[in-house]
């Protein structure tokens, strides 16, 4: 998971590179932390308990707030829906807590079309 310091070096109106220092030297080393990142996802049922909200989330991760950034989904070690949003954390929630297809898509998606409850995430699926 993105940290809200790696978003504010590298948002787009404080980017100060060339796009080929972009292309070339930033963009590799962001999808290796994204690799790394992948390798230890964190399941999606800690989004999903009752009572716990975004700011509980962020001590949990120690984190100050919600941040801005891209995420990715997972099942059994595999990719199955990266998103981006203005507040991963609270998008997340939406995604195993919505109460519409448009809240929760790719759970719903990953469910067979049934509404994902909390319990229905593995340890393995997770961001």
């Amino acid at each position: 998971m993105a940290d809200r310091a790696l978003f504010e070096k590298t948002h787009a109106n404080q980017y100060e590179q060339s796009f080929m220092h972009l292309v070339s030297s930033d963009l590799p080393s962001y999808l290796t932390e994204l690799r790394v990142s992948m390798q230890r996802p964190i399941s999606m049922s800690e989004f999903a308990k009752k009572g716990v909200d975004v700011s509980t989330l962020c001590r949990s991760f120690g984190l100050e707030g919600d941040f801005p950034g891209c995420y990715v989904l997972m099942q059994k070690g595999t990719p199955v829906y990266v998103g981006i949003s203005r507040s991963v954390l609270r998008r997340l929630r939406q995604h195993v807590r919505g109460t519409t297809h448009f809240d929760a898509s790719p759970c719903l998606a990953n469910c067979g079309g049934a509404r994902a409850s909390r319990n229905d995430s593995s340890p393995s699926d997770g961001i």
